[in-house]
């Protein structure tokens, strides 16, 4: 039997699975994260996937020797033996370390894991409220899924072109590809979530290390040429540059992510021995990474993200150390798990599939145990209250005054608001984001007695005249659609409100003009609330740890946290500008927080309740707390 063992292709994962890893990692330099585009290292492992697989079962196809079941049963006990260790223990840490949101977003993803389809999970909840991607145990398994599903459908249709149409399966292989990158380019900035998440724009990945599988078993891999040498290195270049270059502020994937797919099918095309980059990659370090890859990719996201969970913040040491617990894992898991499962006289199929089956329960009951009891597994009814899943839609009038981003489209997008309050009271617009929109329960629990309150608000959309972000297209007709209603109605009090980013309110300038110029008498501008790193539950938990929480008795009624510092400071600047317009503004930030003491956590007494249930927007009762001490006129 020919031996098509390539030590340079493990050589090649461990730098997809080490340029992962730094990426998850955010090591720091002088206040810059560095390696932000390490991601990338994923669409490196979807190539060769791609032509790796494309080789064994064009392989088989030739000789008559392919078996559905016997390659079915080879990525069995390739993926699931590691993949269930670490869906099992992840599982096991989440209910004793999670709280209860977090922990019911887990446990759906812990599902959808078990039946690869995790990235339809994760795509579905990419929204606007969902946690720091940081904090998801099991977010990495997303790709697993994509490679999972495309395993799923490719041997069928590969069998099927090789029956009848063998002599056009480049050319269909590359109509594939090419319509599939078209996709992805086209969804890099119409749909960003599903084209990251979805295999319709990640399949021309893997399709383009499937093309140069079939090119080099029907002509073989011509790389005699002095010119051909260079160009593994251009490759690696190519990779390394991804890596260094790319941030989140990349389409991806797009054409730009051509440049490391481009990197990876060079080095796997002309790699040859004599060359520097194939003797690099083929170094018994390389190839030991390389062959500890899938063990490496699967523990470290969740080390990191329960590391994240439970501390506040964590030095480049923290980090370090958590990639050698990771290492430590990975070794021990592939030679004890990993390795075996692959040896069919090691471990029979029935053996491995009553493994399999009993493994896949325990996750499955485990996890639906944690969503029926809503996330709250130890904690009292007022704990669960308190820390529990919050349902803003109700709260903040979701889809009718406050529009989410499938509202948005809508010719008259506020058509289904109604005013609430007085009716032939004064009329008190408010106008902004989702941080106009907290503010809702509040203003109508303490005004709606006096005012005529109308509610104009729509996620991430500032009240900013004139401008339209890419991720929210409709920004700009909503914020004319509302001027408009002023410039109608003239309401004699109007608020604007937003999360502001760094000097963005300075925009709001020709926007009070034009209010004064409607005729609008009192103009209010409430500047940033308190923000908590991951989050205040997540924050109270790392205060006081699992051990005390979920106990609402137990928490500090304010705490500090770094991450106001910038707010606290845009605060004054927003006190000193608003100053100048003849425009009242609202601090939050005066109202909520203490020099030296930090922000507040809860309000009431005996009935205690959390004041934000995120990083930064309010509950009910924090909106009602603030919002009661606002000076309105």
């Amino acid at each position: 039997m020919p031996n098509y063992y390539r030590p340079e292709i493990d050589g090649l994962r461990a730098i997809a699975v080490v340029s992962v890893i730094l990426f998850h990692a955010e090591f720091t330099l002088s206040g810059t994260t560095l390696f932000q585009g390490g991601y990338i290292g994923v669409d490196v492992f979807f190539v060769i996937s791609g032509y790796l697989i494309t080789l064994i079962i064009i392989r088989e196809l030739a000789q008559d020797k392919f078996s559905l079941k016997n390659f079915y049963e080879r990525r069995a006990r390739r993926i699931m033996p590691i993949l269930l260790t670490v869906t099992l223990l992840t599982t096991l840490a989440a209910l004793f370390l999670m709280p209860p949101q977090p922990l019911m977003s887990f446990s759906l993803s812990a599902i959808t894991t078990l039946f690869f389809s995790s990235n339809i999970y994760f795509f579905l909840d990419s929204n606007y409220w969902a946690e720091p991607s940081a904090l998801k145990p099991l977010l990495h398994t997303w790709s697993l899924a994509v490679e999972e599903q495309f395993y799923i459908l490719y041997p069928f249709m590969l069998i099927a072109l090789w029956r009848y149409f063998k002599n056009h399966l480049v050319f269909i292989l590359g109509l594939i590809t090419i319509t599939s990158l078209g996709l992805a380019q086209y969804g890099s900035s119409q749909f960003i979530e599903a084209n990251f998440y979805l295999l319709p724009s990640r399949g021309w990945e893997l399709m383009a290390g499937a093309i140069l599988a079939h090119i080099e078993l029907t002509s073989g891999r011509k790389i005699e040429s002095r010119f051909t040498k260079a160009l593994p290195i251009l490759g690696f270049v190519f990779i390394i540059c991804a890596v260094l270059l790319f941030d989140e502020t990349t389409p991806h994937p797009s054409l730009v992510t051509l440049l490391p797919v481009a990197g990876t099918m060079l080095l796997i095309w002309f790699s040859q021995e004599g060359d520097y980059i194939t003797w690099l990659l083929s170094r018994q370090i390389c190839v030991r990474i390389g062959l500890l890859s899938y063990s490496l990719y699967m523990w470290h996201f969740p080390l990191f993200a329960f590391s994240r969970l439970t501390q506040a913040s964590e030095s480049n040491l923290d980090k370090f150390l958590i990639i050698m617990l990771t290492t430590i894992l990975s070794s021990i898991g592939y030679i004890a798990i990993e390795r075996r499962a692959r040896i069919q006289n090691k471990l029979s199929t029935k053996l491995f599939l009553m493994i399999v089956v009993t493994a896949s329960l325990i996750i499955l009951i485990l996890n639906v145990y944690a969503l029926q009891a809503r996330g709250s597994l130890t904690g009292s009814e007022e704990d669960e209250i308190a820390f529990g899943p919050y349902d803003y839609a109700n709260d903040y009038l979701a889809h009718t005054c406050f529009l989410e981003p499938d509202d948005m489209s809508e010719p008259l997008p506020f058509k289904r608001c109604t005013a609430k309050g007085k009716t032939d009271g004064p009329t008190m617009l408010l106008w902004g984001d989702s941080h106009a929109a907290h503010l809702i329960p509040g203003l109508i629990e303490n005004f709606a007695d006096t005012y005529n309150i109308i509610i104009r608000t729509s996620s991430d959309c500032r009240p900013i005249l004139n401008r339209n972000p890419k991720h929210r297209p409709f920004c700009k007709n909503i914020n004319d659609n509302i001027f408009q209603y002023v410039k109608e109605t003239r309401p004699s009090h109007v608020l604007i409100a937003g999360r502001w980013q760094r000097e963005q309110y300075t925009l709001t300038v020709s926007l009070i003009k034009e209010l004064k110029r409607a005729g609008v008498k009192f103009i209010y501008v409430v500047g940033p609330v308190p923000h908590w790193s991951k989050g205040l539950p997540i924050r109270l938990y790392q205060q006081l740890g699992p051990q005390e929480i979920p106990n609402i008795y137990s928490i500090p009624q304010y705490l500090l946290d770094d991450r106001n510092e910038p707010y606290i400071a845009m605060d004054q600047k927003m006190q000193e500008f608003f100053s100048e317009l003849d425009v009242t503004y609202i601090s939050p930030i005066s109202i909520l927080c203490r020099p030296e003491k930090g922000c507040l956590t809860y309000a009431g007494d005996k009935d205690k309740a959390l004041v934000q249930w995120d990083s930064s927007h309010l509950t009910r009762h924090g909106s009602s707390y603030l919002v009661r001490r606002f000076e309105i006129r």
